[in-house]
């Protein structure tokens, strides 16, 4: 059985300096839900194609997010598909 965490936002640190786009914040909360106990998480290539069927977007669309939240400091590329969440953003609970 996999283990539930809650995972807590910081709701100033996502609106301030640049706000995150409708999309972005879509992308951000799914990344979030994902993350391990040390905010790092792994999405591989069918993993966002799942995602972004689910909220009928294309791949790209959601790579175009991830890249624009890596460029405003919500998250950073730890590996191929590895990515780890801005702490003093989102973390889990």
């Amino acid at each position: 059985m996999k283990a539930k965490f809650n995972v807590k936002i910081s709701t100033s640190a996502i609106s301030e300096p640049e706000p995150m786009a409708s999309m972005e914040m879509q992308v951000f909360l799914f990344l979030a839900s994902r993350m391990d106990a040390t905010n790092q998480l792994f999405l591989g290539a069918y993993s966002r194609k799942e995602f972004a069927e689910s909220i009928d977007t294309s791949s790209q669309y959601i790579s175009n997010a991830i890249q624009a939240l890596k460029k405003k400091g919500y998250l950073s590329v730890i590996g191929k598909g590895e990515y780890k969440i801005n702490p003093s953003i989102a973390k889990k609970a």
